[in-house]
């Protein structure tokens, strides 16, 4: 028995249970999150408040980040510098479990339902609309080429050429509105324990049914004070 599993068997009452977490561009999706997740026959137990997203997805991620090569770890903080800048810095931690379903079944049917969620409600990736952003200007430009993003009509005819005809060391993204571990035990209570350490799963950041019928109501994952 490995160490963390070790520990989160003592503690007990994060065993055999897995998480998603609500990033900053989730917000006004909440309400079809939860449908979806419940639609999977899976249970939202509990529900935790981030008050400072881009610091706890970091340190969530991090054991995932000294495996990446160079490339993929700026588009990671890519993401997190376009999530920020553009959504805020507030995220929801819900605790996930389900009857009748051992550990791994049910991180594999938390990783289904992510897959859900984002294939179902994904604007940038149904082409609704796309974000491009230029790596150089957030410090994140090495091992990307530089090169021209346009736009252009049916006769070639180049539009909005003042706002996008420029060089620069393009990369695009896409929102992918929550996050989960991989679908295995020992990434998940590295995770959990990583969330456990910096205070998430706290009483101080509990959620309750009427804060979360309010976050659904105002699309948004702002600490709402309702005394």
């Amino acid at each position: 028995m490995n160490i963390l599993h070790y520990l989160f068997k003592q503690g007990g009452e994060l065993m055999n249970k897995g998480y998603i977490m609500i990033k900053p561009d989730g917000h006004p999706y909440l309400k079809e999150f939860e449908k979806i997740i419940l639609n999977q026959g899976l249970e939202i137990e509990e529900m935790y408040y981030i008050d400072d997203w881009k610091t706890v997805c970091t340190e969530v991620n991090r054991h995932d980040l000294i495996k990446r090569d160079k490339k993929s770890y700026n588009e990671f903080f890519g993401h997190v510098w376009l999530n920020n800048y553009m959504f805020g810095n507030s995220a929801v931690v819900l605790i996930i479990s389900k009857k009748d379903c051992n550990y791994k079944e049910l991180l594999d049917l938390i990783l289904y339902t992510k897959k859900q969620i984002r294939n179902s409600l994904n604007a940038t990736k149904d082409g609704t609309f796309m974000i491009a952003l230029d790596m150089k200007k957030v410090g994140l430009d090495s091992d990307y080429f530089e090169g021209y993003l346009k736009l252009v009509d049916d006769n070639n005819q180049q539009l909005f050429s003042e706002y996008l005809s420029r060089k620069a060391k393009w990369i695009a993204f896409y929102l992918p509105y929550v996050h989960c571990p991989d679908p295995n035990i020992i990434d998940n209570e590295i995770e959990l324990n990583v969330l456990k350490k910096m205070d998430i799963l706290s009483n101080e950041n509990r959620i309750s049914k009427s804060e979360w019928d309010l976050m659904k109501k105002f699309k948004s994952c702002e600490k709402i004070n309702i005394n």
